[in-house]
């Protein structure tokens, strides 16, 4: 079915139907100048366009193409096919989105005190929300370790990244732990 004969059965069913260009544009929520297009062949409406007009004269797709079941048939797993692709596609957004937009790590305790070798240390036990990397856990304990530079009462800073937020004293509950010396950074 070529443009022209998509333009014509528009034509021919909106007539039927005692409508309106104006009103049926209306209806299908399109300028009045797209369904003009569409109409006299020069544009070919989107698939789910055509579904918009069917259902506002009250036919079926099938109805408003042809009565070509092959060509219905076609058109029908392409719109389905679009609609598929459509939902993949917004899954992986949203996806993408929440694994760039959230933390990737949440402090479970800390900053709490104490002493070791060189004096007062701050100590932080993080837990990676998603998934923990040697890289990125080195990366957010500098972060971490910047913000509290400025605090001169202490000497060092301890990040230790924890497999479960219960027993988080545990060792064996620890993926790594890393210190900063905090006179050593600059923010």
């Amino acid at each position: 079915m070529s443009s022209g004969d998509v333009g014509k059965q528009i034509i021919q069913l909106r007539e039927a139907a005692g409508i309106s260009q104006k009103d049926l544009a209306e209806k299908i929520s399109v300028t009045q100048p797209s369904l003009s297009r569409w109409e006299s062949g020069a544009v070919v409406p989107p698939l789910h366009q055509i579904e918009r007009i069917a259902g506002a004269l009250g036919l079926s797709l099938e109805e408003v193409l042809s009565e070509d079941k092959e060509e219905y048939e076609k058109l029908r797993k392409k719109l389905l096919a679009s609609r598929l692709v459509s939902l993949v596609l917004a899954i992986l957004l949203v996806v993408v989105i929440i694994l760039v937009v959230m933390p990737k790590y949440r402090v479970i305790a800390g900053p709490e005190v104490s002493e070791n070798e060189y004096g007062a240390s701050l100590e932080f036990y993080v837990k990676p929300i998603f998934f923990f990397t040697e890289s990125g856990s080195e990366a957010y304990a500098k972060k971490l370790a910047k913000q509290y530079s400025d605090r001169t009462e202490y000497e060092t800073i301890d990040v230790v990244f924890v497999k479960s937020s219960a027993d988080y004293y545990d060792w064996e509950n620890t993926y790594y732990s890393i210190y900063y010396f905090l006179d050593t950074l600059t923010n």
